[in-house]
């Protein structure tokens, strides 16, 4: 928007030709001058002579961190999906077994279903608590951590296809570096986030309380999982070192990854996700995978269980009951972004919903949305697009 008006601005200038606002719904004009700020000389500051009139006119809104024209695009489709995916779940019922409509609204109606949340509690990540509660040995979290990710569930590290990044016609395993609870490693080490990791610390301990631990050792396991991820950190990448593809591609065989980790064996592992490897996968960045190795070694069993024991709780924290979500919400929206308040429950399951099935959810919106009509007036709108598929990020 800003770009398209100064252009446009400086074109008018340029030709002499003079712009006048109108407000016939029939006209073609790109903007209209009374956006901009009069009273603001463009010489002396552009970035408010062309969008301080907006900006006063469209506060933040208090469940936001950030508010722009963009963002307003994508409230009006929010909307849009919200009215679809509120009418799967009242039709839910009586629509077609096992048809999109059917699944999507079962999905939206249990993620509003509060009720059925506060009463389950912890309940549901109970299962994965006690596993780590029983594990007594550095094979036992090998073992515990293989079947997280069959399961569908990343600790520590990422793992995933994607091209490779010296054969795009072929897809290949990575592991990425991960498992930190804080932005990026700067917030580990750095003097000016020392507030950060106080309140972190506090967020953890919570998180524990939550799920039964007493606040004496709710503390002192608090402090092993900020050590443990401290100690992750230190071989971590920066967001600038991330930006250089040598630094998230390393492409090993399953027996040259086996000596950078003897303590997890990757036959095993690529076995247990279902995965055949050829002749080899990417260990992305052999220096934090090293670090893990060591970790599985050295790191002391009840310091490996208090770091699981916690991001299994933070992984589950924004979908478990309201005491959770709020102290997830303390943490990572106030603390850590300044968001002010939630976004309403709506949005949140909606999101869900997004992650879980946003392909089907996007049939239902185009054929909502996409009118006959729609694709001649605009060639190209409504027709599928390559997935972009998910793979190495350059920053994190």
């Amino acid at each position: 928007m800003v770009s398209m008006i100064l252009v446009l601005a400086l074109a008018a200038g340029a030709t002499g030709a003079t712009t006048t606002a109108t407000t016939s719904s029939t006209s073609s004009l790109v903007f209209d001058i009374s956006e901009l700020d009069s009273k603001t000389l463009p010489c002396s500051d552009l970035n408010g002579f062309v969008n301080a009139n907006w900006l006063a006119a469209n506060p933040i809104p208090k469940d936001q961190t950030r508010w722009g024209t963009w963002d307003k695009l994508s409230e009006d489709s929010l909307n849009t999906q919200r009215d679809i995916v509120e009418a799967a779940a009242k039709n839910s019922s009586t629509a077609e077994s096992g048809s999109i409509e059917q699944q999507i609204g079962y999905l939206y109606a249990a993620g509003m279903d509060t009720a059925a949340i506060e009463r389950a509690g912890f309940t549901p990540i109970k299962p994965k608590l006690d596993a780590i509660a029983s594990i007594k040995r550095t094979q036992d979290v090998v073992a515990y951590l293989t079947k997280s990710f069959a399961d569908g569930d990343m600790e520590v590290f990422d793992f995933g296809p994607f091209a490779d990044f010296k054969n795009a016609k072929m897809q290949i395993a990575y592991t990425e570096e991960a498992g930190l609870g804080l932005p990026t490693k700067d917030y580990y080490f750095d003097p000016k986030y020392k507030d950060i990791r106080d309140a972190y610390l506090e967020h953890i301990a919570k998180a524990l309380q939550l799920t039964g631990v007493s606040g004496a050792d709710a503390n002192k396991q608090a402090h092993q999982v900020l050590a443990f991820e401290t100690e992750l950190a230190r071989v971590s990448l920066t967001p600038v070192e991330r930006r250089n593809p040598e630094n998230i591609y390393h492409f090993v065989s399953v027996r040259e990854a086996d000596k950078i980790t003897p303590h997890l064996r990757w036959e095993d592992f690529m076995k247990a996700q279902g995965v055949t490897v050829d002749k080899g996968f990417s260990l992305s960045q052999p220096k934090f995978m090293a670090e893990v190795d060591r970790l599985l070694a050295s790191a002391p069993i009840d310091q490996w269980q208090s770091y699981l024991r916690f991001h299994v709780i933070h992984n589950a924290s924004p979908f478990l009951s309201k005491a959770f979500q709020d102290n997830w919400f303390e943490f990572y929206g106030k603390t850590l972004t300044g968001q002010p308040e939630k976004e309403p429950r709506w949005k949140r399951v909606l999101g869900g919903v997004n992650d879980s099935m946003g392909e089907a959810l996007g049939q239902l919106y185009v054929a909502k949305v996409f009118q006959p009509g729609v694709e001649a007036a605009c060639p190209g709108a409504g027709r599928p697009r390559p997935r972009r598929a998910e793979g190495p990020h350059p920053e994190r």
